[in-house]
């Protein structure tokens, strides 16, 4: 293993000049993978990894990727965007006021779900924060007159609970100490 971190440290590393997101930096791996590692004569084995790989045909042993991370509920504002770590993205309109649901697929996107879980949108994660990202498409059909479309009020999420009390006139007071009380 530790040979393996060396020889990607010596011949990978130097290679990458820059990269965007983990998206990107996957690709180029996978490039380098692609057409200098695998495609060599190995010096341990004298044979060519991808020569290797054909011959054992293996399978994958799940063919659904595992999401290990929940949903994140976010509300979508007025001017049809959500706030996901200090980055703003863009919903279709008709979502303003509701909640989406948003997974980072921690692979350098993100996904947002309207409430039925259907998939609304599929965005690349900027590198760095206070980026917008929003899409014409979103807000095609809405009112020219009306540039803003007004959002639902938040269902309160804890009830009430103080006690009502009753108000009266001052006037029934005032009655009360003019009476003289007896016993």
């Amino acid at each position: 293993m530790e040979r393996g971190v060396r020889y990607v440290r010596g011949n990978f590393w130097p290679r990458v000049k820059s990269f965007s997101d983990l998206t990107d930096l996957n690709e180029q791996a996978r490039l380098w993978l692609d057409t200098k590692c695998n495609v060599r004569l190995h010096q341990t084995i004298h044979k060519i990894p991808r020569d290797i790989l054909k011959e054992e045909q293996l399978k994958p042993v799940n063919t659904e990727p595992f999401l290990s991370v929940d949903l994140v509920s976010r509300k979508v504002m007025n001017d049809c965007m959500i706030s996901y770590q200090s980055n703003y993205f863009s919903v279709p309109f008709h979502f303003v006021g509701h909640r989406v649901g948003v997974r980072d697929l921690r692979n350098g996107t993100i996904e947002i779900y309207d409430e039925t879980g259907a998939l609304i949108e599929g965005y690349r994660k900027p590198a760095q924060k206070h980026q917008v990202q929003k899409m014409k498409k979103h807000f095609e059909g809405l009112n020219s007159q009306n540039h803003k479309a007004k959002a639902r009020k938040a269902p309160l999420m804890i009830p009430d609970q103080s006690p009502k009390v009753h108000q009266r006139p001052l006037a029934v007071y005032d009655s009360l100490v003019s009476e003289v009380v007896t016993w």
